[in-house]
């Protein structure tokens, strides 16, 4: 299987890096997770002190994230949180950024809140 890290490379391949990064780092950020959460092992998590998706890799040590850039490692991760326990645990909270985030209607907050 591919690397996450290589996926992104080949994804960017042929873009404006700057042009592409722009779309995904701001408002696009949940839709380039949602890719590779659809590709890859992991969980979709929400940086709440930066309001930035990112991909999280499962058992990863340290934690890896990704987002178009590539891969990072958070160092001070507490404001970092599973986008599942977001929509569970904290619905008007969950709302709230889908509204300023993602910009979906009533369709697409019925997807969001399906189990994988």
């Amino acid at each position: 299987m591919i690397s996450i890290d290589d996926f992104i490379d080949n994804f960017k391949d042929g873009f404006d890096d700057d042009a592409l990064e722009k779309a995904f780092m701001e408002g696009n950020c949940y839709h380039f997770a949602l890719i590779l959460y659809s590709l890859f092992d992991g969980e979709i998590v929400y940086d709440c002190i930066n309001g930035h998706f990112m991909f999280q890799k499962r058992n990863a040590k340290p934690c890896e994230y990704y987002d178009i850039k590539g891969w990072g490692k958070v160092y001070m991760d507490d404001g970092i949180i599973e986008w599942n326990t977001i929509k569970k645990k904290e619905p008007t909270m969950a709302k709230n950024i889908l509204y300023n985030c993602i910009y979906l209607d009533a369709e697409g907050w019925e997807k969001l809140n399906e189990d994988k």
